[in-house]
C-alpha cells in the first residue's frame, strides 16, 4: 500500500474569495460607468451631427430606439449597486 502525502494548500487557493469578488464587482461598476459616459457622448454626437433630414421617417425612430436603449443601460447600471437596507427599529412602548 502506498501512502499519499496530503498537503494543505488552502492558503494559496484564491478561489472565489470575498476580496476578489469585491474587486470584480468594482471592475464591472467602473466599466459600466465608462459605458454610460461613452453612451452619452455618442448620443450627443448622434443628435447634433448625424440626423438625416432627407429621411426623417427612419432617422427619428432609430434615434428614439438608441435613446431608449441608453436608458435601459442606465437602469442596468443603477441595478449594479445594492439597495439600502434598513434595520428594524424597536418602537417605543406607550
Amino acid at each position: 500500500m502506498t501512502s499519499v502525502a496530503l498537503v494543505d494548500n488552502s492558503s494559496n487557493f484564491s478561489g472565489n474569495s470575498r476580496s476578489s469578488l469585491k474587486k470584480r464587482t468594482l471592475l464591472f461598476r467602473y466599466l459600466a460607468e465608462i459605458n454610460l459616459i461613452f453612451g452619452i457622448w455618442y448620443l450627443q454626437w448622434r443628435i447634433t451631427h448625424s440626423i438625416n433630414f432627407d429621411a426623417l421617417w427612419i432617422s427619428i425612430p432609430l434615434l428614439i430606439a438608441e435613446i431608449y436603449s441608453y436608458f435601459g443601460g442606465v437602469m442596468f447600471v443603477i441595478g449594479l449597486w445594492p439597495g439600502r437596507t434598513h434595520g428594524i427599529s424597536e418602537t417605543p412602548a406607550g
